[in-house]
């Protein structure tokens, strides 16, 4: 019986702002997580959203390939007028970012 796997990277509840998208990162952001949050990122660049937020308030763990994803995500944020964001909360969450973004 294979494992299945659940997304990584989905868009959580509609936000408030209708020019902004959210891709959420939940559980742990590893190489394939990584890959499917920068076409993720990518395919964000085709639909013209004024901002786009990566939530990472649902990250439980992360590696090396993982953090190198997200920091290549920071290399879009002039496709988006708004910018591109990135939500923490918890210390796993921080210290992704801190890292990613050093």
């Amino acid at each position: 019986m294979g494992s299945t796997r659940s997304n990584p990277v989905t868009p959580p509840e509609p936000p408030l702002d209708p020019g902004t998208l959210v891709l959420e990162v939940r559980g742990k952001l590893d190489r394939t997580a990584g890959r499917t949050l920068l076409a993720a990122v990518r395919a964000a660049v085709e639909r013209h959203p004024s901002r786009l937020e990566i939530d990472l308030q649902s990250l439980e763990a992360f590696t090396p390939e993982g953090l190198e994803a997200l920091s290549e995500c920071s290399t879009y944020r002039a496709r988006f007028p708004g910018g591109l964001h990135v939500r923490t909360m918890g210390d796993v969450a921080r210290e992704a970012f801190l890292t990613a973004f050093a």
